[in-house]
């Protein structure tokens, strides 16, 4: 019998985001992807901890979707797991008078881990809805990359 794979460090994984979204009429959502970096497999099961970061230092933690059920995720070196980060884009000068948020970075925890990966956000500003109580951000568990 198989020894259970051991659950995945910070340290075995490495997270990216594609410099483009899914097309959408105003929400927009992207693959928040963790890859196995490490030479021996792991696990992952839950929610990445994720946060927006601006340039000059504000913080927005995003919250947590229901929409995907959680489950453990076995991957073997160089396997990929993601998380599905929903978003509102906004323009700044659209005249509404919205509040907007300029992510520099997206700040991700691996799910069970204290310490950060970051990324760098290039999707531009999002609508910011930090103290909404039904907000169009938010980010899903963890599930495989197919």
């Amino acid at each position: 019998m198989a020894a259970a794979a051991s659950r995945c460090t910070t340290a075995d994984l490495r997270a990216s985001i594609p410099e483009t979204p899914t097309p959408g009429m105003s929400q927009k959502s992207i693959h928040v992807t963790f890859r196995n970096q490490s030479s021996t497999q792991c696990t992952l099961s839950g929610y990445p901890g994720a946060e927006f970061r601006s340039a000059t230092g504000e913080r927005w933690d995003l919250v947590r979707s229901t929409s995907v059920v959680r489950r453990p995720i076995t991957l073997a070196p160089s396997a990929q797991a993601h998380a599905t980060l929903t978003y509102l884009p906004t323009d700044p000068g659209d005249g509404t008078g919205n509040p907007v948020f300029n992510p520099t970075s997206l700040v991700l925890i691996p799910p069970d881990e204290q310490t950060s990966l970051i990324v760098p956000w290039a999707l531009g500003p999002v609508l910011r809805q930090d103290a909404a109580t039904h907000p169009g951000t938010y980010i899903s568990a963890l599930e495989p990359k197919s």
